[in-house]
């Protein structure tokens, strides 16, 4: 498989169209395929063949995955929740994280990873930021899938989103702001209000990024406040001054650019 995956990457239309003729005729065996690929996106040494095995294993693995015996998923399984931990470079851990969640959108509803939330809620406490951040970018991946297997954890949700909204590394903390936005996207309204308390932490990954000039990372948090703002209106009035303050600082700082400023009104 690996000569498969670095072919893949030739400049040379004629090579890369043989590789993928290659690859299209392993995926007749859907068990080995998604064993090799799942390994080499684990533990091969070159990072290039770790993304590639990585991509390619989150736009199959779904395809395949029925084909496969239980062996082969469950070492699946393992390698890559192994791998997020793993993975040194920040690009190839998010393809990872990725892969992870297009298959756990497939499987975990039909009870098939029932390993996963509890991995997921672990490695939201790990000592390692990166890990904290990979965790919380998993959780916001998935809401829309798995909205009713999560119904159980809401608790344990609050407490989660409370200690990583106030994170002390800035990347988990916008982590911690989507992954809060997509549950409250997707739960029943009746169930958002417990989770009222974190809007004051909602806010604060915009702030720091209008503070540190980082107009991306506040552009992106806006539009995220928006969304729920859009779904869950009733969300917001125990904390209007707040969040009214925030959108008026963003709306009134000529620094921004015009689209940005516009989405604070």
């Amino acid at each position: 498989m690996e000569p498969i995956l670095r072919q893949l990457q030739s400049p040379n239309n004629a090579l890369r169209n043989e590789a993928e003729a290659a690859f299209n005729a392993a995926k007749q065996q859907p068990g080995p395929c998604l064993d090799a690929l799942s390994a080499l996106a684990t533990s091969s040494q070159d990072d290039i063949v770790r993304a590639a095995a990585a991509v390619l294993l989150r736009r199959t693995a779904t395809e395949l995955w029925d084909g496969a015996g239980d062996a082969t998923k469950t070492a699946v399984k393992q390698r890559l929740l192994a791998g997020v931990k793993q993975e040194p470079q920040a690009n190839n851990r998010k393809k990872l994280c990725d892969t992870v969640s297009v298959l756990g959108a497939g499987v975990v509803a039909q009870g098939g990873w029932p390993e996963l939330l509890p991995f997921l809620f672990e490695m939201s406490k790990s000592a390692v930021p990166h890990e904290r951040e990979s965790a919380l970018y998993m959780f916001s991946q998935l809401t829309d899938y798995i909205s009713a297997e999560l119904e159980p954890y809401l608790a344990t949700l609050h407490g989660m989103f409370r200690a990583a909204l106030a994170d002390p590394d800035q990347s988990v903390r916008v982590a911690a702001l989507k992954a809060t936005c997509s549950v409250l996207n997707t739960v029943d309204s009746s169930k958002c209000s417990a989770f009222e308390d974190l809007v004051p932490l909602m806010l604060h990954p915009l702030s720091e990024s209008l503070n540190a000039g980082d107009e991306d990372a506040a552009r992106q948090s806006i539009e995220m406040l928006i969304e729920v703002m859009e779904t869950e209106p009733r969300f917001w009035r125990n904390h209007l001054p707040q969040v009214t303050s925030a959108m008026l600082t963003v709306a009134s700082t000529v620094a921004l650019e015009e689209g940005t400023r516009q989405l604070g009104l």
